[in-house]
């Protein structure tokens, strides 16, 4: 029998309680205790099978915080509290052989019971059973993160004392390693499923996301002994010596009270290697992070809540960074009263994620963000004119313009666009170094050396586009390929049929004029308004990608179709659509055949 409808099955349950008084725990010990139901052989797969996902399915909701359980389990806790411990138990003996019921019985413990030590055990017989599975070796990682939360949540004690904070430090390092364990096997994962046609799971980000979060609570357990007290040169030291600047023993030489903090200094040197660590390794998962939301994107356009929550921790924790990293004066310890200009620009932008392409991207997409871009690229006019700068500055300079004329384009510190082509001719006689700024320099250089009609624009650069993308293409294969599965490239600019700055539409724009339905089935295109904006490009299909031709004879480009199946029968048809630029390159979007008149004669 199948119910047609969950709103019956929600009915059938309602009224079990009420005529005869049965429990959502009584009916689930029910179904996983009776063998008789797993006796018969047909329907048995089906039946552990249903029973399993509606133990471990969780279901994100923008309306409900609790997603750490499914929502039988939720109800079961909400009916009858305590009773759900024995359901999963009884899970436990009903399917011994599975790691993630394993993994839901660790959860629970560390969640509910505060019980770390069965936490870890359930743990490590859900690893035993998957050692391949970076869900289930996260699992490890989250109880020690959550041990030491709670270890720190429970401690009046302040300052803390220095047997705890050794405690502490012990518990973060096992984390920080656990979670390292659990990036690794994430990269191994995504290696095999780019193997699979079928398999859409994105890069599991959980491991990054985990070394930050454990990062950021070593900040504060430092912040709370009285080494690195709140005043404000103690912070300062404090951000040095997890900058890796300064040794902890040559803190401890120039404490003027070292007879006291003795203790907390023997406490902290077996440590000193992972905390010299801590700001590089949070910058690194900080720009993975960015790299990955910014640039990707879930292959359908609805809202992912899961995914929302992510980038609100990430936001909470980086604003924890910045506010140790970005706002301390190490000129103070130097015995200096005034901070060097362009280091507090530096700051400035670091602190404002402006300092990379992807950060400055990002300003595309929040809203009221055109006075931040206006501050962000003066901060760089500053640097450019007194020539303090590099090849990512000006490349920044450049990514900050751009956004700066889709945000807020009436601002008078906007750079002419002739002296953005210029600058972009200086870059692109530079070496550009790899694995640090190719893909952000050759994004830009697809997007601005796209012909147009336009009396400034030198033709002859425009030459070079295809040399540019050629280096997109590697770069992104070389760096973004493994994070891409199950997601696809984000489209940061269209191109429009104006000229100059006013030829880049960002995504926002369409937003406006569209839902997220429309982008999914393509009825964005048909759009009126959408029409009058974007510029249709003409090409020919060719293999699995079109050629495009643009205003320039001598530069055609290949751009790649949203959805392949768009090019099925197509091979060698003129064909007319709309370009969207990606990390990836260019993408064609509404591809339409082109019908050419033959008059007689």
């Amino acid at each position: 029998m199948r119910v047609i409808h969950p709103s019956m099955a929600e009915y059938c349950l309602e009224e079990l309680t009420a005529t005869h008084g049965i429990s959502k725990a009584e009916i689930t010990n029910l179904l996983l205790t009776t063998d008789t139901f797993y006796d018969c052989l047909q329907g048995k797969d089906k039946l552990l099978q249903d029973v399993h996902t509606m133990l471990v399915k969780r279901c994100y909701s923008s309306e409900s915080e609790e997603t750490h359980f499914s929502p039988l389990i939720q109800a079961i806790i909400k009916e009858t509290p305590g009773s759900e411990e024995t359901v999963l138990y009884n899970a436990a003996k009903r399917y011994d052989k599975n790691a993630i019921i394993a993994q839901l019985l660790a959860r629970y413990h560390y969640l509910k019971k505060k019980d770390f030590r069965e936490a870890k055990d359930w743990a490590r017989k859900a690893k035993e059973l998957d050692r391949d599975s970076s869900y289930i070796a996260d699992t490890s990682a989250q109880v020690i993160k959550h041990e030491l939360r709670h270890a720190m949540g429970t401690n009046p004690d302040y300052p803390i004392k220095p047997d705890h904070l050794t405690d502490y430090l012990k518990m973060a390092c096992c984390a920080t390693d656990a979670f390292k364990e659990t990036q690794a096997i994430a990269k191994k994962e995504v290696a095999l499923r780019s193997q699979s046609k079928g398999d859409r799971s994105p890069y599991n980000i959980a491991g990054r996301l985990g070394e930050i979060q454990v990062a950021v609570m070593v900040m504060e357990v430092l912040e709370k002994i009285p080494v690195f007290s709140h005043a404000k040169l103690r912070r300062s030291i404090l951000s040095q010596v997890l900058s890796g600047n300064i040794p902890i023993q040559t803190v401890a030489s120039k404490d003027c009270v070292k007879h006291k903090h003795e203790s907390y200094y023997h406490a902290l040197l077996p440590f000193e290697p992972f905390l010299h660590n801590i700001k590089d390794n949070l910058r690194r998962q900080f720009d993975f992070l960015d790299n990955f939301f910014i640039n990707l994107q879930p292959w359908f356009s609805r809202k992912d809540v899961k995914e929302e929550r992510t980038r609100k921790e990430l936001f909470r924790t980086f604003e924890k960074y910045a506010d140790l990293f970005c706002r301390t004066d190490p000129q103070e310890l130097m015995g200096k009263k005034t901070l060097p200009a362009l280091f507090r620009i530096r700051q400035i932008l670091e602190m404002n994620k402006a300092d990379t392409h992807v950060g400055i991207l990002e300003c595309l997409t929040v809203n009221n963000t055109g006075p931040k871009v206006e501050m962000i690229v003066q901060q760089y006019r500053t640097m450019y004119t007194n020539k303090h700068v590099n090849l990512r500055d000006v490349v920044n300079y450049i990514y900050a313009n751009l956004v700066l004329a889709c945000v807020w384009p009436q601002s008078r510190f906007l750079v002419s666009y002739a002296d953005i082509l210029q600058m972009m001719r200086e870059v692109l006689l530079q070496q550009v170094p790899q694995h640090t700024d190719s893909l952000g320099v050759h994004f830009i250089a697809t997007v601005i050396l796209w012909p147009e009609n336009h009396p400034l624009f030198p033709a002859k650069l425009s030459e070079r586009l295809r040399t540019c993308l050629s280096q997109l293409k590697n770069t992104f294969r070389n760096e973004m390929q493994s994070m891409e599965h199950g997601k696809r490239p984000v489209v940061h600019f269209y191109l429009g049929q104006k000229q100059g700055y006013d030829r880049l539409i960002s995504h926002a724009v369409l937003d406006k004029l569209g839902s997220h339905e429309k982008f999914d089935n393509g009825q964005i295109w048909r759009e009126e308004r959408v029409r009058r904006i974007l510029q249709r490009v003409n090409g020919v299909v060719q293999r699995n990608c079109i050629l495009a031709h643009t205003c320039n004879p001598n530069v055609k480009v290949e751009v790649r179709p949203q959805y392949m199946s768009h090019l099925k029968g197509r091979e060698c048809n003129p064909v007319s659509f709309y370009v969207g630029f990606t990390m990836k390159g260019p993408v064609a979007f509404d591809i339409q055949l082109v019908h050419c008149h033959v008059s007689g004669n």
